[in-house]
Formats: C-alpha cells, structure tokens, sequence
C-alpha cells in the first residue's frame, strides 16, 4: 500500500498570522519569481498571497501532505500537486523554484537541489529560505521535523550538487535570534502560542527591518538564496 505522507507540524496554521514577516521577506525575493513557477512544500498555499505578481505565468503548488494540499485554493494559472519532486516528470521545466521553510525539512538536501536544477529552465531562478545557525537548534526544530538550520557556507554546499550560480544570499530577522536564544535556554517551549506569533511579528519584525540594514543582512534567524541556472 502506499505511504502516506502527514506532516508533523503544526506551525503552519499559527505561522499564518504572521503577515508583517511575510511582507517582509516577499518584497526581497519577489522580483526574481516570474514565468511558470514550482513552490516546493506549498502547504497550504498562502505563500501565493504575498508572491504572486504580473510576471508569473502559472503556479504550481507542490505539497507531500493530502490534508495540507487539500486547504489550496486553487485560482485562475494557479494548480497543485500532491507530492514530492521525485514525482515531478522531468519533461517539466519552470523559470522559478521556490523553498520556504521546506529544505530544513529533507534529509538527503543536496539530492533535492540536483533535482530541482534538472527542472530549472536555462537563467531560471532557485528561491531558498530556510533557518539560519544550527547553534539555534531547539527542542521546536526537532519538533516539528528539521534536520538542520544553516548558515552562508554550508547552504552554498548543498547548492553545489545543481551547479547553479549565487546571484544573492543574506540573512534576514536579526532581532528574532534573541527571542529563539530565551526560548531555547529559558523558556523552553515546544511551539510557540498564538499570542507568541503575533507579539513577534507585530513588533520584532519592525525591529529586525532596522538592525538588518545596521547589519548589512549579514546576520539573522534565517537564511535566504537566490541561485540561477546558466
């Protein structure tokens, strides 16, 4: 019979409420989205909301989970696949492939970056945003599933196995490092409550815009990449 994947977490329903973060790292990587796009671990889709612009053709949310991808709300250029990217044909190319919070969640990584190079179209863009410091891991990481977090170098390894060339990558949400540090020697906590969710991102995220730029984005909880295929 065939396995059926069901994804540990549940992050994803809380982490909906954080829409100044959203906004934030949207408006960072959003001009390298554009053609036909493939977001791997889509959940349940509400990645599009912030993303989605003029230059997108079609949008392919690809989701392992059935009860998460069920939750898509599919619109007009937008689909979805049940599945993982060892289910996609390789006779599908996209201009734009997109991880959010999703390689931290794949054991063999440097398998699925050969992979989504192969789908990649020639000047097509790899998106990757993902945790930063693995001295940052916490009892929330493993809870929910990570294998790992990252930081410049080792995430630039992974990338190797596409052969793909680093047109950007950065570290953005430096305050939040402080609040994941109390959380991990202090506080303890598992998952963070509703009231959590909304404190960080009502007002750390405002704080993290300004001591980025101090910071050259050179620091922060999370790593973002841009990669493209030549």
């Amino acid at each position: 019979m065939e396995e059926v994947f069901e994804y540990s977490g549940k992050e994803l329903q809380l982490f909906r409420y954080a829409v100044n973060w959203k906004k934030y790292f949207s408006k960072k990587i959003k001009n390298y989205i554009s053609g036909d796009v493939l977001e791997v671990g889509a959940g349940m889709g509400e990645n599009i909301n912030y993303l989605m612009n003029p230059k997108v053709r079609s949008w392919t949310c690809l989701e392992p989970d059935k009860k998460l991808s069920d939750q898509i709300i599919l619109q007009e250029g937008i689909k979805k696949l049940n599945g993982t990217l060892a289910d996609i044909d390789d006779l599908n190319k996209y201009d734009c492939i997109i991880y959010i919070d999703v390689l931290e969640h794949i054991e063999n990584d440097s398998q699925e970056i050969k992979k989504a190079s192969h789908l990649l179209k020639e000047n097509g863009h790899l998106i990757i945003l993902t945790p930063a410091y693995n001295f940052l891991m916490s009892h929330f990481d493993k809870e929910i599933g990570h294998y790992r977090r990252y930081n410049k170098s080792s995430l630039n390894e992974v990338i190797k196995a596409g052969n793909l060339k680093n047109e950007k990558i950065f570290y953005l949400e430096s305050a939040g490092i402080f609040l994941l540090l109390i959380n991990k020697f202090i506080t303890r906590k598992k998952y963070p409550s509703l009231t959590d969710i909304k404190i960080w991102d009502r007002w750390i995220i405002p704080v993290s815009k300004i001591t980025d730029r101090l910071t050259g984005y050179q620091f922060g909880k999370t790593i973002v990449g841009i990669w493209k295929k030549q």
